[in-house]
Order: structure tokens, then C-alpha cells, then sequence
């Protein structure tokens, strides 16, 4: 980041109000980290100090975009900072996912890698982040699989249904890379958490080549997604749920083998060497693209901060309603 660029941008900053400040610091600090590193640690403590000293209601909201950027800099701060955030478990399943994928993007994969692997059991787990370690982690085999089974014991104690799906997308990409007696092991036991509760309706399709097959039952589209790695480690088993549900049976007239999504790899050279958002580029939320991170400094930063200062105004002004209702 030039100079200059990060002179203007903290001068800005500087200007501007406690709840802007404080978190233009962080988006700031993430930047320098990658060529200050201690820089860029004051000015994100420095940051979290403006947005822990806020009133509750501006905390509240702050602190939600405060723990990613803070992955950016000091993995350990953000895991404090999610701390703060409110308990709602589906926002903290979406902020561990943004902390988690901040981790790596950075170069903090060893970090990422140990919490996938041993997550916290009272947190959602964060099934994107572990799907795009997974891929980055291609020369890994054992943090991959370190991953993985960290996801495997995530869901299979997890009690919220909506895990399963993004479970499931990591799960066959993936479930190659298991011991065989531990491949069996795991799908026999995915097979009595899909079973164990009553079916709902719902309007699934999946498959390729061989034409797209169609499910009302939640129960069996869930078992297909996962019979390529159960027909080859429990055969007998897949066996009897094909006799036992008609729409799995129709499934599997198309894809005896079941359907394995993972028929091509990126390889890992591709991977490893592009571009890494935060470092080299950032996303352009106003022109849809990613640009160089010099650019997103220049050009959108100062956008971000004026629109984030507008709003405070609105909500310091006693009555920002310019056509009130006339009782």
C-alpha cells in the first residue's frame, strides 16, 4: 500500500466520528499488515478500543465486522472479539465462517487449520471456511484431513438441521481422502442421523451427465448425496435403503454408483498461487469485480467511510424524518 494512500486514509479516519474511526482503523490495519505487522497491530487495538468504548446499540453492530478484520492481523483477537458478538447461533455461524476465511486469506492457515480441525462444540461450525481450506490445503493430505474430520464431528453432534446441507457440499467433495474402515464408519453413522427424524418435503434435484434426478424427500436426497461413499464402503447397507425408499431407488437407476461430484480438480499449483483477497486484491462492492488492493484504498475505501459517516448522522439527528406523520 503507498504512502501516501495510507497517510490519507488515516488522516480521514482521524476525522471522522468514534463509530467510523473505529472501524476504518481495522479496515486500515488489514491492508498495513502485510508489509508493518506491529503498525498494523496498534492501529487495531487502537481500533477495538474505539468500538468496545461505544454505546451498545453501535457495539453491537461493530463488533460483527470488527472480529474478521481482526483475523486479519491477530487470529487470537479475533476469536475474542467474536466472543463479544451477540448469541444468535446463525450470525455466529457467519462470523466464524468471515474470521475463518479472513485466517487464510492472510496466511494464517496453521490457525485456521487448528480450529477446523478442533472446533469449539458451544460454536456452529464454520463448513465454508473448512470447504476452502480444504482446497488450499491440496499439498496438505494430513491438515485436510484434519479438516474434515473436524467437520465430521461437528455435525454429527450437531442438533440444528440446516448444517446438513453444508455439510453434505464438504462431504462429497472430500470423502475420498478418509481410511476406508473410517469411510464406513462415518456413513453408516450419517445414514442414522438422516433417519432418525421424520422426513420433510422439500424440492431437491441433483446429478450430471446422465440427466438430473428429482427429490420431494429431504430424507432421500440426503442419502443420495452421499451413496457414492456409502455404496463403496457399506455396500449392504446402500443396498437396503435403494429397497427401502422409491425415490432413492429412481436416483440410483441413473447413478448406480451413486453421483460424485468431484470429476475434476483444481490443481494445487493454481491454488496456491492466486491472488489472495486482502493482500493482493479486494472486492469492488460498488463495481462488482476485484480490483488491486491499491486500488480498493484509493477508490472505494474513502467511499466506504463517507457512506459509514452518513449513516451515524442519520442516526445522531434527533429527528432525521424530513416528513413527519401528522397525527
Amino acid at each position: 500500500m503507498p504512502d501516501e494512500l495510507l497517510i490519507a486514509a488515516l488522516a480521514q479516519a482521524e476525522q471522522s466520528d468514534p463509530s467510523v474511526k473505529g472501524i476504518a482503523l481495522l479496515h486500515i490495519a488489514r491492508v498495513m499488515a502485510v508489509d508493518d505487522r506491529a503498525r498494523a497491530e496498534e492501529l487495531m487495538e487502537e481500533g477495538i478500543a474505539i468500538i468496545t468504548g461505544l454505546p451498545e446499540n453501535q457495539r453491537s453492530i461493530l463488533l460483527n465486522e470488527a472480529a474478521p478484520l481482526a483475523g486479519t492481523v491477530s487470529p487470537q483477537r479475533a476469536f475474542d472479539l467474536v466472543l463479544m458478538v451477540g448469541s444468535v447461533p446463525r450470525l455466529l455461524q457467519i462470523e466464524i465462517n468471515r474470521v475463518i476465511l479472513e485466517f487464510i486469506s492472510h496466511g494464517y492457515m496453521k490457525e485456521a487449520v487448528e480450529y477446523l480441525g478442533a472446533p469449539r462444540p458451544d460454536w456452529d461450525y464454520p463448513y465454508t471456511a473448512a470447504f476452502n481450506a480444504i482446497g488450499r490445503s491440496a499439498g496438505d493430505p494430513v491438515a485436510q484431513l484434519r479438516i474434515l474430520r473436524g467437520a465430521i464431528t461437528a455435525i454429527l453432534s450437531a442438533e440444528r438441521r440446516f448444517a446438513d446441507m453444508d455439510f453434505l457440499q464438504l462431504f462429497k467433495w472430500h470423502w475420498k481422502i478418509l481410511p476406508e474402515a473410517e469411510l464406513a464408519a462415518v456413513v453408516q453413522k450419517l445414514v442414522e442421523r438422516f433417519l432418525q427424524e421424520p422426513d420433510r418435503s422439500g424440492n431437491m434435484n441433483s446429478g450430471g451427465g446422465a440427466g438430473q434426478v428429482h427429490f420431494s424427500s429431504v430424507q432421500q436426497w440426503s442419502l443420495f448425496e452421499i451413496f457414492a461413499p456409502l455404496r463403496r464402503a457399506a455396500p449392504d447397507l446402500a443396498e437396503s435403503l435403494v429397497r427401502k425408499f422409491q425415490q432413492l431407488s429412481d436416483a440410483v437407476k441413473k447413478y448406480p454408483d451413486g453421483y460424485d461430484e468431484r470429476q475434476t480438480e483444481v490443481p494445487a499449483a493454481i491454488v496456491e498461487n492466486a491472488s489472495k483477497c486482502g493482500v493482493d486484491i479486494e472486492w469492488d462492492d460498488v463495481n462488482f469485480r476485484w480490483i488491486a488492493v491499491s486500488e480498493w484504498v484509493e477508490q472505494i475505501l474513502p467511499r466506504k467511510l463517507e457512506a459509514a459517516l452518513e449513516m451515524y448522522r442519520f442516526d445522531v439527528t434527533p429527528d432525521p424524518n424530513k416528513d413527519p406523520r401528522e397525527c
